[in-house]
């Protein structure tokens, strides 16, 4: 009886603290949808911020996707792909997504990776590196509807796989955002 005491307790403060990161995670902008009307022309944008994608093998999630849509291109999708690291810099030089094991090479919008930092203590620095990529908004559909759904981050040492239907306990997931995403740009359609 102790011990089935001891479970119950101990799944519920991991539960508790699952769900502080990820309500902090929101705070901070992991994401949030946002819909925007310009004041200057009238095009209407919609974003969600980047969130996780879990790995494919498990362990500490190291890829964040956004994504951004405009009525100017009503087809498309901008996509925000970035890879964190604790150690190093990546140059991102390819994205493609597995959809039901059809695979989809991203075409980048930019030339060069972006690099950017997040100091969390003196001794303790998030490196972020970043790239844009374009995509069609029925790919963006399919990782909702597929059954494999995954997606690889070419850099220039190795590759990353993340799995979009896996969960990551504690992270805000970008597949989590997606179907409100999605459902606000229909509005506009």
């Amino acid at each position: 009886m102790k011990s089935l005491s001891l479970f119950i307790s101990l799944s519920l403060i991991l539960n508790g603290c699952s769900g502080i990161s990820q309500a902090m995670q929101k705070s901070g902008g992991l994401g949030k949808i946002e819909e925007n009307i310009s004041s200057f022309d009238g095009t209407i944008e919609v974003t969600i911020g980047s969130a996780y994608v879990a790995p494919a093998d498990g362990g500490i999630p190291d890829i964040r996707i956004g994504a951004s849509w405009t009525n100017n291109y009503p087809d498309k999708i901008i996509l925000f792909v970035e890879i964190i690291s604790f150690s190093d810099y990546n140059s991102i030089s390819a994205v493609s997504l597995n959809l039901d094991n059809k695979i989809v090479n991203l075409i980048p919008v930019e030339t060069l990776t972006n690099f950017d930092y997040e100091m969390l203590s003196p001794s303790f620095v998030l490196k972020q590196s970043n790239r844009l990529f374009i995509s069609d908004i029925n790919t963006i559909n399919n990782i909702l509807g597929s059954h494999v759904s995954k997606i690889r981050v070419d850099s220039d040492r190795s590759y990353r796989v993340g799995d979009f239907k896996r969960k990551s306990y504690g992270n805000v997931l970008f597949l989590d955002g997606l179907p409100s995403f999605l459902n606000t740009i229909k509005k506009h359609l």
